[in-house]
C-alpha cells in the first residue's frame, strides 16, 4: 500500500494526472463549495467531470481560462472536454506541481469531422480551379 492512499481524497491533485500527457477530461458540472476545514472554509468554484469521481477546485487562474475558451455562462462549459497539464506553479511561497487548464480548445470529433468536411470543400474548389486568377 502507497503511504499517499491513507488519506483519500475527493479533490483532484496534481499527482493524480500523468505529467507527461496530461487528461482530457469532459465537464459535467460546476457549483460552488465549501472547501477547508471547519476553522478556516473558503467557498470556492468547483469542476466535477464525466470520467472520473475525483473533482477540481478552481482557482482564478482555471477559472479564468475556462472563461476564456467557453464564455462567462458556467451552464454553456457542461459537456465540453478540456486538457488538464501538470505544471510548477507557486504556492505560498513554494514552487511544485499544480494543475492548469490548457489555454487551447480540445477537438472533439464533430469539430475533426467539420474541419475534414471543410478540407475536402477546399480540396475539390482546387482540383477544378487550380490555377490562380490573375
Amino acid at each position: 500500500m502507497k503511504a499517499s492512499e491513507a488519506f483519500p481524497s475527493n479533490w483532484l491533485k496534481a499527482t493524480d494526472i500523468d505529467a507527461e500527457v496530461g487528461a482530457i477530461l469532459t465537464i459535467a458540472g460546476y457549483e460552488m463549495k465549501d472547501i477547508g476545514t471547519e476553522d478556516d472554509k473558503e467557498r470556492k468554484p468547483v469542476l466535477s467531470f464525466e470520467e472520473v469521481d475525483k473533482e477540481l477546485v478552481l482557482n482564478r487562474t482555471n477559472n479564468n481560462t475556462l472563461i476564456g475558451l467557453f464564455g462567462d455562462e458556467t451552464d454553456d462549459w457542461i459537456g465540453r472536454k478540456v486538457k488538464l497539464a501538470v505544471v510548477d506553479a507557486s504556492y505560498r511561497g513554494k514552487v511544485g506541481p499544480a494543475i492548469r487548464i490548457s489555454t487551447q480548445k480540445v477537438a472533439t470529433r464533430a469539430t475533426v469531422a467539420t474541419m475534414r468536411s471543410e478540407m475536402s470543400t477546399q480540396d475539390a474548389k482546387w482540383e477544378a480551379d487550380p490555377a490562380p486568377k490573375k
